[in-house]
């Protein structure tokens, strides 16, 4: 899972209950240009991100992504 937040107590906070479930965290990002580039390079399988972020928000970065991680479910 790639985790994307722009709030870092917040992201830091989910890391641990998301592990804690035992879903493994493979990156973490903080804005949705960071989202994109995180997806393409560590092959996550599934992307967690707010939408209300700096730089790209999350509406944008979903649209990117789909373009740049066509195999993103």
């Amino acid at each position: 899972m790639l985790l994307v937040d722009d709030n870092r107590g917040f992201r830091l906070e989910l890391r641990l209950l998301l592990e804690d479930c035992g879903i493994e965290v493979v990156a973490e990002g903080e804005n949705g240009r960071e989202a994109v580039e995180l997806a393409a390079s560590t092959g996550a399988d599934v992307v967690l991100m707010d939408l209300r972020m700096p730089v790209m928000d999350g509406l944008e970065a979903a649209r990117a992504l789909r373009e740049r991680v066509p195999a993103l479910p």
